[in-house]
């Protein structure tokens, strides 16, 4: 995912909101690119983060993936400001 937050939130608090929200099933969340842009807005940057899920029985059907995305989303607009880019 590639979320814009303020230029004042660290990758580490961006970490720390996924993996409160990312649930049992997340196993690795890994930045990968921070962006810098006018086209972001004054003050704001794109980090974007690799999210990895498993569980250690089954497969993963997409709309579990899905539902915990959407929840880790939701999380860093709660916490951050973060809007998806």
């Amino acid at each position: 995912i590639a979320i814009v937050v303020g230029e004042t939130v660290s990758s580490a608090e961006v970490l720390q909101t996924i993996r409160k929200f990312g649930g049992e099933l997340l196993v690795e969340a890994e930045p990968f690119d921070v962006f810098r842009g006018e086209k972001l807005g004054l003050g704001r940057k794109s980090i974007a983060i690799r999210l990895e899920f498993s569980h250690p029985e089954r497969s993963l059907e997409s709309t579990e993936v899905d539902e915990w995305v959407e929840k880790i989303i939701q999380g860093l607009k709660q916490e951050h400001d973060a809007s998806l880019r």
